[in-house]
C-alpha cells in the first residue's frame, strides 16, 4: 500500500513538473525561438567562417568581382573611421558612396565590418541577414497567431527557399530582403492600431532597407504591401473612413522612411544623372530578364531547364532569364502540401473566419507572379512608366511572390493543423522539416565556397604591379564564358579555372589587392563621360583570332587615362606593349603587358588647349595622329588661354582618395590637369583660395595656377549627402515630435 501511495505521489510530481515546464515554455517560447535561431546560425557561421562565396555567373562572379571588393573598401575606410565617399582605385576616380551597393550607411555593415576582421565580418553579414529573415518571419507568424512549432519551421523554409539562397551572390539583395518581414510586421501593426511609435519604427526600418543598397527590392515590397492592404480591405469590406485614415497614415510613414534615407538617395540620384545608365529606362531595358511563363514550373522543379552549375542551362539571351533570378523553387513537399491543404481549406471556408485573409494573400501572390512575367505579362504596359521602368529584371518580383506564398500557406496549414489530432500535427511538422533540409541542400550544392586564403591571396600577376599603376583588363569575359557555358562549375577542374581567372585583375576585385583599375563594375551606374572615353579606347583596339593590336588612337587614350598595364588572354602585337609576365592553367593563358613610355603621374601639363563642345570632336582629336591629348588637351571653355611655356615643378604630391595636396613652382602661369574624374563636389584651392575648375579631355580637372610657388589642394565633399542629412534629421525630428506628443497627450488624459 505504501508503495502504491509513493508511486502515485511520484506520478503526480512528474505531472506537475511537466505542467510547470510546459507553462515556462509557453511563457518564454519567443525567447526559446530566438535562442534556437541563434544556435542554428551560429553553427552556420562556424561552418563557413573560413570560406568566402565564389559562385560564378555570366561573364564573371557578382559575389567576387562586385560585392567583395566594395565591402573590402568599406572595411578599410571603417577601420580608419572614415566614410568611403570616393575611391581613386576605380575608373579614374569614382564616387563610391553614391553607388548604393556599397551600403555605407547600413547599420549591420558598419557594425560587423568595424568590429571584426574582414573575413569574419563579411561572413557575418550573410549569417546575420539569414538570421534576421528567419527570426523576423517567425515574429510575423507569431503575430498572426501561428503555433510556435509551425512558426519556426515556416520561417526556416522561407529563409532557405531558392529565391533567397540563390541570391546570396548579391549580398545587397539579401540584406534588403532581411528587413522585409520586419517591415510587414510593423506595417501590419500600424494598419491595425494606428500606433505612431510603430509608425516611427516602420520609417526607420524602411530607411535601413534603402541604405542596404538595393532599392528595387524595397519597391517590390511596397508594391506587395500596398496591394495586400487594398485587397484585404476590399475583401473584409472595411469602412471607407478607416481605410482612408489607414492609407494616409502608412503612406506618411513610407514617405518619412524615404526622406530619412535622403543622404543615400540624393547621392545616388546625383550619380544617376551623370551616369551612362538612364534613370528612367526604355521598355526593352526595363523588361530585360522577364520571367518566361513556363518558369512557373521552377516553384517545384528547379532543374526543368537544366542548371548553370553543370552547363546544361540555356545560353545567355534576353529571353531565357538568369538562372538565379528565374528560379522560384520552394520545395516539392511544400508545394504539394499547400495544394492539397488548399482544397481542404476552401471546402471548409464557411467555418473559416480567415478565408478572406488567405484569399488576399493568394491574390497578391498571383499579382506579383504576373508582374514578374514582364514583357510576357498582361500588365506589360506598366513597364513603360515610373516607377516600374526605373529598374530592369522583372523576375525579381518572385521575391515578393514567395513572401506572400508563405503567408498564404501559413493560413492554409494553420487551419488544418489546429483541427487535427496530434499525429497529423507531427506529420505536418516532419514534412516542413524535410522540405527545409531539401532546400538547404539545394542552395548549398549550387554555390561555390572557397577558403578565404585562396580568394584574398594576391594573384600571381598582381605581384609585379605597384600601388600607383593602373590596370586595364581586356576580353576577360570571352574565356570565362567558355568555361561557364560548356562546363559550369560542378567539377573541381572548372572551379580551379575560375580561380585562375583572378589573374585578370578585374574590377572591383582589384580593391582586394590595393591595385588601381581603369574600370568599375556596378549595376550600371558608371560615369557617362569616363565610360564614353573607355568605349573609344576599347573600340580602337584591333583584335584578331589570337592577337590584339593597338592603333594610334589607342596609344593616345591610354596615355591620357594614365593606364600603365594591360591584362588579356590574347597576345599583344605592339612594340609599345612590353610583356612583363604571364600565367597558364591547362590550355588558358593570361598575359600582363606594361605600356612603354614616360612614367604616368597623377597630373599632366598641356602645351596647348583646343576648344570643343561636341563629343565627336573629342573622338576625332583622339584619332588624329598629330594630336596628343597630353600636350594638346581638349577643353570646354573657349576663354581659357595658357602659355606655351607651360612648365611647372610639382613637388610633395600626395593623393588620398578624396584629397590631393601638392606644391607648384613656375616662372609663368601654368595649367595643371589632374587625372581625376570631374564630378560635383570637387573643389580646388590655390593658397587657400578657391580656383575655377576647367573640364579637360572630357573627364579630367584642370586648374590655372599663377607664377611662383603655390600650395594646391583639391578636395571632394559630397554636398548631396549633406543636403540629404539635413532632410533626414528634420524628418526624424518631426516623427519623434509626433510620437512624443501622443505619449504626453495620453499621460495627461490619464491624470
Amino acid at each position: 500500500m505504501k508503495k502504491l501511495i509513493r508511486s502515485l505521489k511520484l506520478s503526480n510530481n512528474i505531472r506537475n513538473d511537466a505542467k510547470r515546464a510546459s507553462f515556462i515554455f509557453i511563457k518564454y517560447k519567443n525567447y526559446f525561438a530566438f535562442l534556437l535561431f541563434i544556435v542554428i546560425f551560429f553553427c552556420l557561421f562556424l561552418l563557413f567562417r573560413d570560406f568566402l562565396l565564389f559562385t560564378p555567373d555570366y561573364g564573371l562572379s557578382d559575389a567576387y568581382h562586385q560585392h567583395l571588393g566594395f565591402k573590402f573598401e568599406l572595411f578599410k575606410h571603417l577601420q580608419s573611421n572614415k566614410v568611403p565617399f570616393w575611391s581613386n582605385q576605380l575608373a579614374g576616380g569614382f564616387p563610391l558612396f553614391d553607388e548604393a551597393q556599397t551600403g555605407a550607411l547600413f547599420l549591420p555593415n558598419l557594425f560587423f565590418l568595424k568590429l571584426f576582421s574582414f573575413t569574419d565580418g563579411y561572413v557575418l553579414l550573410f549569417i546575420f541577414s539569414l538570421f534576421l529573415i528567419s527570426f523576423s518571419m517567425y515574429c510575423l507568424f507569431i503575430k498572426l497567431k501561428t503555433p510556435w512549432d509551425l512558426s519556426v519551421l515556416l520561417a526556416i523554409n522561407f529563409t532557405f527557399c531558392a529565391p533567397i539562397l540563390l541570391r546570396l551572390v548579391h549580398l545587397n539583395i539579401i540584406q534588403t530582403i532581411s528587413l522585409t518581414p520586419l517591415l510587414f510586421y510593423l506595417g501590419y501593426i500600424v494598419l491595425k492600431t494606428h500606433s505612431r511609435l510603430y509608425g516611427l519604427f516602420f520609417a526607420l526600418i524602411l530607411s535601413q532597407a534603402i541604405f542596404a543598397g538595393y532599392p528595387q527590392v524595397v519597391f517590390i515590397f511596397l508594391v506587395g504591401f500596398y496591394s495586400y492592404f487594398v485587397v484585404s480591405s476590399w475583401l473584409k469590406k472595411d469602412l471607407k473612413e478607416r481605410f482612408r485614415v489607414s492609407f494616409l497614415l502608412i503612406s506618411m510613414y513610407t514617405i518619412a522612411g524615404v526622406l530619412i534615407a535622403s543622404p543615400q538617395i540624393f547621392s545616388s540620384l546625383q550619380l544617376g544623372q551623370l551616369s551612362s545608365r538612364a534613370l528612367s529606362l526604355d521598355y526593352q531595358t526595363s523588361t530585360l530578364f522577364s520571367l518566361p511563363i513556363e518558369s512557373i514550373v521552377s516553384f517545384f522543379n528547379p532543374l526543368y531547364k537544366g542548371t548553370v552549375r553543370n552547363g546544361t542551362y540555356p545560353h545567355f539571351n534576353s529571353n531565357w532569364g538568369i538562372y538565379w533570378e528565374s528560379t522560384a523553387y520552394v520545395g516539392e513537399i511544400f508545394i504539394l502540401t499547400t495544394i492539397v491543404l488548399s482544397f481542404y481549406f476552401f471546402l471548409k471556408r464557411k467555418s473559416n473566419k480567415n478565408s478572406a485573409v488567405a484569399l488576399g494573400y493568394l491574390l497578391v501572390f498571383i499579382f506579383l507572379v504576373v508582374l514578374s512575367f514582364g514583357k510576357y505579362s498582361p500588365l506589360y504596359f506598366l513597364y513603360n512608366f515610373a516607377p516600374f521602368n526605373l529598374f530592369r529584371t522583372p523576375a525579381k518580383f518572385l521575391l515578393g511572390a514567395c513572401f506572400f506564398l508563405f503567408l498564404y500557406a501559413r493560413e492554409i496549414i494553420v487551419f488544418f493543423y489546429v483541427q487535427q489530432k496530434k499525429l497529423y500535427r507531427i506529420v505536418i511538422c516532419l514534412l516542413l522539416l524535410l522540405n527545409a533540409v531539401s532546400l538547404a541542400k539545394f542552395g548549398q550544392s549550387y554555390h561555390v565556397f572557397k577558403k578565404h586564403t585562396q580568394i584574398l591571396e594576391r594573384p600571381e600577376l598582381a605581384k609585379t604591379i605597384d600601388e600607383d599603376d593602373v590596370v586595364l583588363s581586356m576580353y576577360f569575359n570571352d574565356r570565362w564564358n567558355e568555361v561557364f557555358f560548356k562546363k559550369g562549375w560542378a567539377q573541381k577542374e572548372q572551379i580551379d579555372s575560375y580561380l585562375f581567372f583572378r589573374n585578370n585583375l578585374n574590377p572591383n576585385a582589384n580593391l582586394l589587392f590595393n591595385i588601381s583599375s581603369a574600370d568599375v563594375y556596378t549595376g550600371g551606374l558608371k560615369l557617362k563621360r569616363y565610360d564614353y572615353v573607355l568605349s573609344l579606347l576599347q573600340e580602337s583596339i584591333k583584335k584578331s583570332e589570337d592577337t590584339v593590336r593597338f592603333t594610334d588612337k589607342t596609344k593616345n587614350l591610354l596615355s591620357m587615362l594614365g593606364i600603365t598595364h594591360i591584362t588579356t588572354p590574347y597576345k599583344l602585337d605592339d612594340r609599345d606593349a612590353i610583356l612583363v609576365d604571364f600565367v597558364t592553367h591547362e590550355s588558358e593563358s593570361i598575359y600582363l603587358y606594361k605600356i612603354a613610355g614616360e612614367i604616368q603621374e597623377n597630373y599632366y601639363l598641356p602645351k596647348k588647349v583646343i576648344f570643343t563642345s561636341y563629343l565627336s570632336d573629342f573622338s576625332k582629336s583622339a584619332s588624329d595622329t598629330s594630336h596628343n591629348l597630353i600636350s594638346q588637351a581638349v577643353v570646354e571653355d573657349n576663354k581659357l588661354e595658357i602659355s606655351q611655356e607651360n612648365k611647372a615643378k610639382i613637388t610633395k604630391f600626395v593623393q588620398i582618395n578624396n584629397k590631393l595636396h601638392f606644391y607648384s613652382t613656375s616662372k609663368t602661369s601654368s595649367f595643371i590637369v589632374l587625372r581625376v574624374n570631374h564630378y560635383p563636389g570637387w573643389n580646388v584651392f590655390v593658397d587657400g583660395k578657391q580656383a575655377p575648375i576647367f573640364k579637360t579631355n572630357l573627364i579630367h580637372m584642370g586648374v590655372k595656377v599663377p607664377a611662383g610657388r603655390h600650395e594646391i589642394i583639391a578636395s571632394y565633399t559630397n554636398n548631396a549627402f549633406k543636403k540629404g542629412l539635413v532632410v533626414a534629421i528634420l524628418t526624424l525630428g518631426g516623427l519623434m515630435y509626433i510620437v512624443f506628443q501622443e505619449k504626453i497627450s495620453k499621460s495627461l488624459s490619464r491624470k
